[in-house]
């Protein structure tokens, strides 16, 4: 680059002088001993001294095999600094320092700090006092030290790649500083070595923030910019195999953002933060003091290290700690501390996916405490994928519960205490009691997987059948007593009313109305000694796939008022189908279909009262004698449609 010659105009009265000034530009060190900035012969290429405004000074064109320092001895100007060696195998420290003079202003467009790769250990240390309003970038894999409290430099500082040391109080003014690479080392344990106040935001673009001091007097979390995105990654030394423990006592709420703990400290998480990205534990131990510390952060079990006795996650205080959701395959209790972790204490577990979130876990979960019990909070969904053994039950609030393996939800009862779903990823047998609290929907999505619910259904609830497939109510050794309104959206929704045991049947007190939609199915069935289902029906639809709207099978009774909400279809499959009560549906046409052969067939009793509507009539021959039928109509039936009769 040219070098620009300033020249100052001077009035006298016999005419004009020109002063010139100093050149400004850039300037190539070159003596390998060290020196003074302000002697140009022998340190500078040329005899060009670096300076100016956006100009460089370059201290990596020579090969410096012993520590060396430079003076400024004197102020100086400059835009840009680069520091290197040309044989870094056998570098040495540079050293910038204020000798007798200074402060180093940086000034231009955008001042930059670059220290390209010294040896092992070897840095690039400013002591000069540093000025200017324009901030600066570090560039370069190499490490920078600043370490003079008297600095005054500010305006933004951003770490783009290497390492960034600030010791003492060396960045007090910065406005903000931007982690996008690199690692930035706070070694400074009293006072603000980054910013004057949390004004000073600190944003994370994919640096480390590195604490190598033990409980620091500030720990800049308050400073952490709330911007979406940001990727919290923490760095907590250990020094002569003593963990350092650095406390985060601000809420942390960057929608998206993620935490990475790293290394072989301690960090401290002590407020109720609300990000929402994961959370991963490479190494050493994440600390929660806090219940809600990581309520919206996905654990991702997959990339955390298991647990030992000095590292993993520990609970200080909390017994019923929540989580974003879970990721990944491995065993919860595992990435705890095995000594202090105090998974043992744990007496419920709560996955808290927000909305739109959607996280799958392969791994299992095991009791803490005796009886530990799973909640699932949060609009979005959380899968899990393996079978678990918590004893004490599954609490369903909020969002989506999806399982793809039978024993995933434990050995305990299933609880809707919110209007929530269950979702079938297997199709299986679930062996667990479920109830539903009043005033709550539980919505079973079979999710095209034909489910039984095996265990008792209890609550004044109601339930939502929603997915493709077949939902199975099979009844069990008790009462099945929920009361709530039940709804079939999609798919088939199945009640075997059978009798387990004298005086038990698994659908009888089960009494809410029915509502099956268009394209759905409601199929029942009951054993002789069964009483018939006296709920009132609701029905749209020929039903799913070809079965009607309603399916009576193997003597089933229905003794309660069906409503067609428009033209509905009602079947009948296996022994007998009864409906004893009325049948109605105003200007609405109904189907009455029998599905197999061989069968005595379907009895209507109750009247049919469809207003302008008609009925048509599906039969298929029976082979239990003549006074037996394939359907036989014998209500006092009022309607003004047409009556067709297919045999």
């Amino acid at each position: 680059m040219k070098p620009r010659n300033h020249r100052i105009l001077v009035s006298i009265a016999s005419g004009f002088l020109f002063v010139h000034t100093a050149f400004a530009l850039d300037g190539t060190w070159i003596n390998t001993a060290g020196g003074s900035w302000s002697t140009a012969n022998p340190n500078w290429a040329g005899d060009q001294i670096a300076d100016g405004a956006g100009f460089t000074a370059d201290f990596s064109t020579v090969d410096v095999t012993a520590d060396l320092t430079v003076t400024l001895d004197g102020t100086r100007t400059i835009g840009n600094l680069v520091f290197g060696d040309t044989a870094p195998g056998s570098a040495a420290r540079w050293t910038v320092a204020d000798g007798t003079g200074g402060p180093l202003i940086l000034d231009g467009p955008a001042p930059t700090i670059t220290v390209n790769p010294l040896g092992t250990g070897k840095t690039a240390t400013i002591t000069a006092t540093l000025d200017g309003t324009a901030g600066f970038t570090k560039t370069g894999t190499g490490s920078l030290i600043l370490n003079n409290n008297t600095n005054t430099i500010s305006g933004p500082v951003v770490l783009s790649d290497g390492l960034l040391s600030v010791q003492s109080k060396p960045l007090t003014g910065a406005t903000s500083v931007a982690l996008q690479g690199g690692t930035l080392v706070v070694a400074t344990i009293t006072g603000n070595a980054i910013g004057s106040n949390n004004d000073t935001k600190i944003s994370f673009g994919g640096g480390t923030l590195q604490y190598n001091v033990d409980t620091p007097s500030t720990d800049y979390s308050a400073r952490f910019s709330m911007d979406p995105g940001q990727q919290y990654r923490i760095n907590v030394i250990s020094a002569s195999g003593v963990p350092k423990v650095v406390t985060f006592s601000s809420v942390l709420a960057s929608e998206g953002g993620t935490l990475t703990k790293l290394s072989t400290g301690t960090l401290v998480l002590a407020a109720a933060n609300t990000f929402s990205g994961a959370t991963t534990v490479t190494a050493g131990t994440l600390e929660l003091s806090h219940a809600q510390a990581l309520q919206n952060s996905a654990l991702n079990t997959a990339a955390s290290s298991v647990g030992t006795a000095t590292s993993g996650i520990v609970l200080t205080g909390v017994t019923s700690p929540t989580f974003g959701g879970l990721t990944g395959g491995k065993a919860l209790a595992s990435l705890f501390d095995t000594d202090s972790g105090n998974y043992g204490t744990v007496t419920n577990v709560t996955l808290n996916p927000g909305a739109g979130a959607d996280h799958s876990y392969s791994g299992g979960i095991a009791d803490g405490a005796s009886g530990m019990t799973l909640t699932k909070t949060g609009d979005g969904r959380q899968t899990l994928a393996a079978a678990s053994t918590y004893s004490g039950g599954t609490i369903l609030v909020a969002g989506i519960l999806n399982f793809t393996d039978a024993a995933a939800l434990g050995d305990g009862a299933l609880s809707f205490t919110g209007n929530s779903t269950l979702q079938s990823g297997v199709a299986g047998t679930l062996d667990n009691d479920m109830s539903v609290d009043s005033g709550v929907t539980a919505t079973v999505d079979t999710n095209a997987n034909d489910i039984t619910l095996a265990g008792i259904l209890t609550g004044d609830g109601g339930l939502t059948k929603t997915g493709l497939g077949t939902l199975n109510i099979s009844g069990g050794a008790a009462d099945n007593t929920l009361s709530g309104a039940i709804h079939v959206d999609a798919g088939t929704l199945a009640i075997d009313n059978v009798t387990p045991s004298p005086g038990i049947q698994s659908f009888a007190n089960m009494n809410g109305d029915i509502t099956v939609a268009a394209g759905a199915s409601f199929s029942f069935s009951q054993s002789f000694q069964a009483e018939g289902l006296d709920n009132n029906i609701h029905l749209s639809g020929t039903g799913s796939g070809g079965l009607g709207a309603l399916n009576l099978w193997r003597n089933a009774t229905a003794t309660g008022t069906i409503t067609l909400d428009d033209d509905a279809t009602i079947s009948h499959t296996f022994n007998r189908g009864i409906i004893d009560g009325t049948i109605t549906g105003a200007n609405r046409n109904l189907t009455l279909t029998t599905l197999s052969t061989g069968q005595p067939g379907m009895e209507i009793n109750g009247p049919i009262q469809l207003g302008t509507g008609g009925i048509t009539v599906n039969c298929v021959e029976n082979s239990f004698g003549a006074e037996d039928f394939s359907i036989k109509l014998s209500g006092n039936n009022s309607y003004s449609g047409e009556t067709h009769v297919v045999a």
